[in-house]
């Protein structure tokens, strides 16, 4: 697009330099907009997943409300046009939309399997055995620094 405007600048003079600045913004959040689908797709695809799989896809909509937690409370209306992923509230509407209409409930889900158990405790030998210290909040690992590592 910005390829395609550059003879309008030339040709146009101040108006045409207007319009291809014009283009350079609209640009890319003609492309926000696919991506924003890609996400909503991925939520979609994710409650089926989940819920194909035995397990309460319910806990999706409990993520998103996480998420919502952490982000900024105020974001600014420019901002809110250059985000890649669509907004959290409208996520968490769409996907308890889907949920109860698209999806049965069932007696029970699946809360823990033993190849994910298995999992959780490969990755935490390969961390080091370290643990995280708060759930609420991220943390930051850290390997022990070689200078601790001393052989005995």
């Amino acid at each position: 697009m910005n390829m395609a405007s550059i003879p309008l600048m030339l040709v146009g003079g101040p108006v045409g330099y207007a319009a291809y600045e014009g283009l350079t913004i609209a640009t890319p959040l003609t492309f926000f907009k696919f991506s924003r689908k890609f996400e909503t797709e991925a939520d979609f695809l994710g409650v089926q997943y989940m819920y194909k799989a035995g397990y309460d896809p319910q806990a999706l909509t409990s993520f998103f409300e996480r998420v919502r937690a952490m982000e900024k409370r105020h974001e600014s209306p420019v901002a809110k046009a250059f985000r890649s992923h669509p907004q959290t509230p409208d996520r968490i509407l769409r996907t308890q939309h889907e949920i109860a209409t698209l999806l049965p409930a069932e007696a029970e889900y699946k809360l823990d399997s033993s190849e994910f158990v298995e999992v959780k405790e490969r990755l935490n030998k390969m961390e080091g055995g370290l643990q995280i210290r708060n759930a609420n909040r991220p943390t930051l690992k850290r390997r022990p620094s070689l200078d601790s590592r001393r052989p005995e």
